[in-house]
């Protein structure tokens, strides 16, 4: 990943490298409405990472470097914080007096996973619903920049998606997201955005949901056991880097 300017955030986002893996939740598309079986691949969930997904990842249990997650989709308020905070993010400026403790762990986290993914490459998923959400910004001076944030990272996940293999069809897509939909996976979630965004990252074969979201989405994956990838705060996600960072050194 190329560290994004200080002057806007959106101007160089990286263009991370395309090579991927087949991704379990292709079960779905197969009539499952559990959570996938994982493919033979050493890339791939194995059975002990997906009793990983939601349950144990509240009390951070440790990742093998193998299962990291690599292709992470970025819940909306993530693109808002990164936004925020790109200056700290990407060039080590202090945080404002003041700063919530919660969120400024999240902020060095991010950090910490821009500079490591200078060198892993990380795949940074959003969706046409981020954009939507972007959309409802009222202040117009924010809406301009943080809808050229959502367009650069936008063309940065299409250029992953247009050179995997392992995409889905339209079909299978559709089919993925209604069976996510209709099943009891998500349905403790009150909000539809919620929801359909959390498919959006099972479709798009993410291996992590990352979300700052405490009062809807944190505050109930416990109950999401069935979900099939992992949901963390950008602080749990580099957690899991943490131990295995020196790698990208």
């Amino acid at each position: 990943m190329k560290p994004i300017s200080r002057t806007s955030p959106s101007a160089s986002w990286p263009r991370a490298t395309a090579t991927r893996r087949k991704k379990p939740c292709a079960a779905m598309a197969a009539g499952s409405t559990s959570a996938p079986r994982a493919s033979a691949s050493s890339s791939t969930r194995t059975g002990s990472t997906t009793r990983l997904c939601c349950s144990a990842m509240n009390g951070l249990a440790p990742m093998a470097f193998e299962d990291l997650p690599g292709r992470v989709f970025l819940d909306t308020n993530v693109v808002n914080l990164w936004l925020d905070f790109g200056e700290q993010i990407h060039d080590g400026l202090p945080l404002p007096c003041g700063t919530d403790a919660r969120v400024a762990g999240d902020v060095e986290a991010l950090r910490q996973i821009a500079f490591t993914g200078q060198r892993a490459s990380w795949q940074l998923a959003v969706s046409p619903l981020t954009f939507l959400e972007v959309s409802a910004t009222r202040s117009p001076q924010r809406y301009g920049k943080l809808s050229r944030w959502f367009w650069e990272v936008w063309h940065s996940w299409r250029e992953i998606l247009c050179a995997d293999p392992d995409v889905p069809t339209f079909c299978e897509a559709e089919e993925m997201r209604l069976r996510l939909l209709s099943s009891p996976s998500i349905s403790n979630l009150q909000d539809p955005n919620d929801r359909v965004l959390l498919c959006d990252a099972a479709v798009y074969g993410c291996d992590a949901f990352c979300t700052t979201d405490w009062s809807t989405i944190l505050r109930h994956r416990g109950t999401l056991t069935a979900y099939p990838i992992p949901i963390m705060t950008p602080t749990e996600w580099w957690a899991q880097i943490r131990p295995w960072s020196a790698i990208w050194a």
